[in-house]
């Protein structure tokens, strides 16, 4: 913020150097925009320094930041957004900045002493020398930079109509419009991530035909993802916003594809659904997680794909596991890894993806909760007899008890696994057993850990019947770190510890990490969000003070 002008010639420095390294000049020529960098108002972002330099407990901080921007940002207009946008000129980068100014000569003598002194290159052009010449022009209240004069000789009559809207979306924002990249361009960086690909596919040590030609198979599905990736992705844009309203900042990650390629049937994929788990978003757990989402076609062979290279190492590491001591303990073991794999892939085939998780934490107790969708129940119960016939075996086991529940048509088994009296930390949590139960039913299966898991987990099932009509995004996960802060402070004696728990405490529930993704027009955006009593409780334990 010391030098706004400057960073802005910086950052069209910044914006050249990525495109001469990611793509080395081409025949073709566009006007478009390759890239777009957006910066909200100085007024804006100053005002969000100074709330969250608060919130962190440092105000003289962001006290100290306006007091510096003062003098370096005379006579720019501190209410409008500034902007960088990248073309391609025959191939070579094109750089423009725009800062809009209220009084152009305030501005170039607060930046004299960096710059130097403006020389008149005609037709309204000044040129400063600074450590790269640089360019700049006043016209519509902005002035624009450039690396020529030749650069602002046709300049736009509105260049904030450039930013696409991210100026008004978030306080930082960097768009590449993919599809603007000379398809010249695109396929010299596909052929560089080739020759890489050709010169890791080599055959591993004791690796045989079999394994070796499906682990080049599934190489080869990724390798033509990465290459739909460059082809067929429309925009990626990433944003920072500060909403103090909500008391909370967040970073935003939205990739588009182009209409009716098949990475656009991909992400279609990644759209609100039904859920069957909904009851696993509990309000007072430490950490939820709930994923729904389809399955495209292209997808699901790549993934079975996959799995059976897994698979067919599984196996063999299990002849090589010397605890086996006998064939047909080994016969066993194989069988039971294939029918798990079967089921897993019954279920991918489906093309289906829905499940949900919850952690409760509270001072001395823990317990875990998780609940999915399979295509097949019955072969889960199958599968997990026999383990249970394999575990039996040690000397250890402490036993299963088949049936010993049911609820809505979900049969429970449970166990008691004992807790070693040298696992001090484990029993202050756990007790000296940890209660496990496995539920299974026609379609789901559900795991259930820790005091009264049971219990809990019925209670979730019978909320997620409850629920199971309403649309939920793709992916959701909340991270209290107040439970988790307040969990740690009972467990261990640590000041600092304590300090970020009460800090926590007192945010008024502002204390959660979130992460989702939701749909949007032909993709998806990822949102990671930081709520305001995490920062309170960054300051505290800095020693910061309000």
């Amino acid at each position: 913020m010391r030098n706004c002008m400057r960073w802005l010639v910086s950052a069209v420095v910044a914006f050249s150097g990525w495109v001469e390294v990611a793509v080395q000049p081409a025949a073709a020529a566009d006007s478009k925009p390759v890239a777009v960098l957006s910066l909200a108002p100085i007024e804006s972002l100053i005002g969000d320094i100074a709330y969250l330099t608060e919130a962190a407990g440092s105000r003289d901080v962001g006290q100290m930041v306006e007091a510096m921007a003062q003098p370096y940002t005379q006579g720019i207009d501190r209410t409008r957004p500034i902007g960088v946008v990248l073309t391609l000129e025959e191939g070579a980068p094109k750089p423009l900045a725009f800062v809009p100014v209220s009084d152009l000569k305030a501005t170039l003598a607060s930046l004299k002493p960096q710059l130097g002194e403006p020389r008149d290159a005609g037709d309204g052009v000044l040129e400063m020398a600074g450590p790269a010449p640089v360019f700049i022009k006043e016209q519509g209240g902005f002035a624009f930079v450039g690396q020529s004069a030749e650069a602002l000789a046709d300049l736009p009559a509105d260049p904030l109509s450039l930013l696409g809207g991210l100026e008004k979306d978030y306080d930082v924002g960097i768009r590449g419009h993919v599809q603007n990249v000379p398809q010249e361009m695109r396929d010299m960086a596909i052929d560089q991530l080739k020759v890489g690909f050709e010169q890791g596919l080599n055959r591993l040590p004791e690796e045989d035909d079999e394994t070796f030609a499906m682990r080049k198979k599934l190489m080869e599905g990724q390798m033509q993802q990465m290459v739909e990736m460059i082809n067929d992705t429309d925009q990626i844009t990433l944003g920072w916003v500060v909403d103090k309203e909500h008391k909370s900042t967040h970073i935003d990650m939205t990739m588009t594809a182009v209409e009716g390629t098949r990475l656009a049937r991909r992400m279609a994929g990644m759209r609100e659904t039904k859920s069957g788990f909904t009851g696993f978003l509990l309000p007072d757990a430490a950490v939820t997680m709930s994923m729904a989402a389809q399955i495209p076609d292209e997808e699901i062979q790549q993934s079975l794909a996959m799995l059976k290279t897994v698979q067919a190492n599984a196996l063999k590491e299990l002849d090589k596991d010397a605890k086996l001591e006998d064939e047909e303990t080994r016969a066993a073991a194989k069988e039971l890894v294939n029918d798990l794999f079967e089921v897993i892939n019954t279920t991918i085939q489906s093309g289906k993806v829905d499940g949900g998780a919850a952690v409760l934490l509270a001072p001395g107790n823990m317990s875990a909760l998780a609940g999915f969708y399979v295509a097949d129940g019955a072969a889960v119960e199958k599968s997990l007899k026999k383990l249970v016939e394999l575990a039996e075996k040690e000397k250890d086991f402490p036993g299963v008890q088949f049936d010993a529940d049911k609820h809505a048509n979900v049969r429970f088994h449970t166990m008691n696994v004992p807790i070693p009296e040298g696992e001090a930390d484990a029993r202050k949590v756990l007790g000296e057993s940890l209660e496990v139960a496995v539920g299974i039913g026609e379609t789901s299966v559900y795991l259930a850990l820790g005091e009264d898991a049971l219990t809990k987990i019925k209670t979730a099932i019978d909320s997620s019947a409850s629920g199971a009509q309403d649309p939920v995004p793709p992916l959701r996960m909340n991270v209290s770190l107040g439970s988790i802060m307040k969990f740690a402070a009972a467990m261990e004696d640590n000041p600092v510890v304590a300090t970020m728990a009460k800090a926590l405490e007192d945010s008024g529930g502002k204390d959660h990490l979130l992460i989702h993704a939701e749909p949007v027009a032909h993709g998806v955006r990822y949102r990671i969000q930081v709520e305001e009593g995490i920062l309170q409780a960054i300051g505290k334990a800095r020693g910061g003070t309000p």
